[in-house]
């Protein structure tokens, strides 16, 4: 927790799958967001946020673009 707030982070990111629990503990004692919906190793179903490689770029992107304003 020292370290992320020396380096001033302004966002906590996980992939899809992921166990929050330990991130979303560090969000609240540093009042930093969890963006936990990335994309990395796999798409989404064919309804879903990220559908194939492109739109999983394009969604992972607009997170951390989002995240980071």
């Amino acid at each position: 927790i020292d370290r992320i707030r020396q380096a001033k982070a302004i966002a906590i990111f996980l992939e899809t799958g992921t166990n929050p629990q330990l991130a979303q503990q560090v969000s609240a004692d540093t009042g930093i967001p969890v963006v936990m919906d990335l994309y990395t190793h796999s798409i989404s179903d064919p309804g879903g946020d990220a559908p194939t490689y492109i739109d999983m770029m394009k969604f992972d992107v607009r997170q951390i673009v989002n995240a980071l304003k």
